[in-house]
């Protein structure tokens, strides 16, 4: 006989399943409302399809939200860009132009269409350090050779 889900049962089921579509951590439902995670894990699927629809539609519309901002950001400093090279304010188009790049890289982090990865091997910090690491392996030659080999292996 199938097990009743004692989510769905709960007094609080309707707060919960709006909770669980919000992405609140399992442990602090469960904490709140004296249920297990796994209870909860299961329940997932009952959530009614329309409560999820819901959520999404509010999801797309808060994404639609910021995407307008973007959008709103990005006329306003064209237009600033526009006026400064009618003016013939160089400073002021370079300072429009550096905002526009912003702009644009933050609607491509945004879209997903650019993804932020920080590559430490050129970063200078890396650089740095790797030279500082040699320096001080310098007397242990068969320590600094180890050193080299293993950063090697790293792409460094």
């Amino acid at each position: 006989m199938p097990q009743t889900c004692t989510v769905c049962t709960h007094a609080d089921a309707k707060k919960i399943n709006k909770q669980l579509l919000d992405k609140v951590p399992y442990e602090a439902l469960s904490k709140a409302y004296g249920v297990t995670t796994a209870a909860l894990h299961r329940h997932k699927q009952h959530i009614p399809a329309q409560l999820v629809r819901a959520q999404e539609a509010r999801e797309i519309a808060s994404a639609d939200v910021l995407m307008g901002r973007v959008a709103d950001l990005n006329t306003k400093a064209e237009d600033v860009y526009k006026r400064a090279l009618k003016a013939d304010n160089l400073n002021a188009a370079i300072a429009a132009v550096r905002e526009l790049r912003g702009i644009t890289e933050l609607y491509a982090k945004i879209t997903g269409e650019l993804s932020t990865v920080n590559n430490i091997i050129i970063a200078p910090e890396w650089v740095s350090l790797r030279s500082a690491l040699l320096m001080a392996l310098e007397p242990y030659h068969e320590a600094r050779k180890a050193v080299l080999k293993a950063v090697g292996k790293l792409g460094a």
